[in-house]
């Protein structure tokens, strides 16, 4: 893995576990990455993974690649959309993390 990696507790995915997060080198940044997660295979929403510590769309980016050994990431990678942490909070208290994010009204 290209940084440390967990969940957030007290959440619940499309996979029914914790969303999975990303800690990026920047613990200062006050923004929040989601990405769309796609399969590999069928090219349908999978889950999110949420990139904490990245300064930029392009840095939250690469970290989310690096992360992929089998070199699919790229396949796998969905929309990526940032958002402050209050933003973030609400999304995961009052949003749908059962469906993509960028495809939220």
């Amino acid at each position: 893995m290209p940084c440390h990696y967990g969940d957030v507790k007290k959440t619940e995915g499309k996979d029914g576990e914790n969303v999975d997060a990303y800690i990026g080198p920047h613990e200062d940044s006050e923004l929040i990455f989601v990405v769309d997660q796609n399969d590999a295979d069928t090219g349908k929403f999978d889950e999110h993974k949420c990139i904490f510590g990245a300064l930029s769309m392009t840095q939250a980016k690469e970290l989310y690649l690096a992360g992929f050994s089998d070199g699919r990431g790229v396949q796998r990678l969905g929309a990526i959309t940032p958002m402050t942490i209050n933003e973030f909070k609400q999304w995961l208290k009052e949003g749908d993390t059962t469906k993509p994010f960028a495809n939220a009204d």
